[in-house]
């Protein structure tokens, strides 16, 4: 899988760079709000946080979760649920420090269920 999860994300990069007519990787690391580091490991098979990947949405002006799904980190728009996409639709406005938060609130969310959860078996 993560050669596919690779070869999708890469793609999707590579495509936005012809279109937009860059021609370095530091032009598109400016672009996306990302480092020239970022995008280097993006492009050798390393996947990123989905924190930058919805910085970069935001900033090269993707449609909703394009990178997320290219990355693997959600399903097609299609799949998701109403609820699902009212949440990406929210996480997607907010700025960096904030969905940061989000994150770590979500992951404690999810902590809590599972002990609640191992509590209860």
């Amino acid at each position: 899988m993560p050669t596919i999860v690779h070869s999708r994300l890469t793609a999707v990069l590579h495509q936005i760079m012809e279109d937009r007519g860059m021609t370095s990787r530091r032009e598109m690391g400016r672009a996306a709000g990302v480092s020239q580091g970022t995008i280097e490991n993006i492009m050798h098979g390393r996947i990123p946080k989905a924190t930058t990947l919805v910085t970069m949405e935001r900033e090269l002006g993707l449609r909703r979760s394009e990178l997320l799904i290219a990355a693997g980190y959600v399903s097609e728009p299609t799949e998701l649920r109403p609820k699902v996409q009212k949440v990406l639709s929210i996480i997607e406005s907010l700025t960096p420090d904030k969905l940061e938060d989000a994150l770590r609130y979500a992951v404690y969310l999810l902590q809590q269920q599972r002990e609640e959860k191992a509590r209860r078996h």
